[in-house]
């Protein structure tokens, strides 16, 4: 049976869960707001569900609890950053804040980051950028399960690509998208919820379409070639310039013991406005086009059009009165989590 929390609440029991796994203030919180965020605005394949994983991965050994992150500026406006396979929503913050600082002097910042694990939605770093009024760029390896058209090998993951921008009276644009139709997190987020995917997301292992979760192997590129090939480029940006595992060498996020490392990388970039035009000018000219598009002629009259961002946006207005949606398997596991490392659960209210 879906319930629902109050956003609060369940930030706040994440914040609980992984300073008491010793994980420092500043990554827990990055981690808590990403997870309650990505709820609160509807992408639940990215949000809260991922919790129970991450404490495994904790226990288990794959993310180090504490561990150097080494910053290493190999030009004024360029730097590598050695993860040391700490939480990514730590050494991911420290390489988007570093990029913004070497942008806000040099007019763009690019970071590699090595060494690293699952970073969740990439728009919780990209969005650290636009809110500098800069423009964010993040892109990541994932686990290989695109289906290669005609064959029978996956090379590439979801590997997805965020751009955002910031615009003048409302949240930053925010364009964060895998190159697949379907990410590995939602699939299993339609398995566990006994749901049929759409038509043309995934594929079993001979390659065949398939809506039921279960069966699903392979995922599908969008636009088949375009989202291989794209897919393709974000692995030249995420593990070819970090020196990391590429392509079907990318470790698997759950198929692999836990207590294997994944050595995961990374692309960060922020780019300054200001070098190129007034921002204020940037922002009203972004707005006024996110504008014009929504107010476009319709097909049908009941439906809206939308700009990157605007259901995200839309659901996170709903679900900050409804509460953030969790169905009972993931109340079980939130109830064991705090048995287990024996810490209150009085966050766990249901509205």
């Amino acid at each position: 049976m879906e319930a629902f929390i109050d956003y609060n609440n369940i930030y706040n029991y994440i914040n609980l869960v992984l300073q008491s796994l010793n994980i420092d203030k500043k990554t827990s919180e990055s981690c808590a707001r990403s997870l309650s965020q990505a709820s609160l605005q509807g992408i639940d394949s990215h949000g809260i569900r991922l919790l129970p994983h991450y404490v495994e991965s904790i226990l288990e050994g794959r993310i180090f609890v504490k561990s150097d992150i080494k910053v290493n500026s190999v030009t004024p406006c360029i730097a590598k950053i050695n993860g040391n396979h700490n939480f990514a929503y730590g050494s991911g913050m420290t390489a988007i804040n570093k990029a913004i600082e070497m942008a806000e002097v040099y007019g763009v910042g690019i970071v590699s980051l090595y060494n690293s694990n699952h970073m969740g939605t990439l728009s919780h770093y990209a969005l650290e950028v636009a809110n500098k009024d800069m423009i964010g760029v993040v892109m990541t390896s994932t686990t290989p399960k695109m289906s290669t058209p005609n064959g029978k090998k996956a090379f590439f993951g979801t590997n997805p690509l965020c751009i955002t921008a910031p615009m003048l009276s409302e949240e930053p644009f925010c364009f964060d998208a895998a190159t697949t139709s379907f990410t590995g997190n939602k699939v299993k987020f339609f398995k566990n919820n006994n749901k049929l995917l759409p038509l043309g997301v995934a594929k079993d292992k001979n390659g065949k379409d398939t809506t039921d979760a279960t069966l699903a192997y392979y995922l599908t590129g969008i636009g088949e070639y375009k989202g291989f090939g794209l897919a393709m480029a974000i692995d030249i940006f995420s593990s070819f310039l970090a020196n990391m595992p590429f392509a079907d060498e990318v470790s698997s996020m759950y198929d692999n013991p836990l207590s294997q490392k994944r050595y995961l990388g990374h692309f960060f970039m922020a780019l300054n406005i200001k070098p190129f035009t007034d921002v204020s000018v940037f922002k009203e000219n972004l707005q006024n086009l996110s504008d014009k598009i929504r107010n476009s002629t319709k097909v049908d009259d009941s439906m809206p059009i939308y700009v990157p961002g605007d259901k995200e946006k839309q659901t996170k207005k709903q679900r900050l009165i409804s509460g953030v949606p969790i169905d009972l398997t993931l109340q079980n596991q939130f109830f064991d989590i705090a048995k287990k490392l024996n810490i209150s659960n009085h966050f766990l209210k249901i509205k």
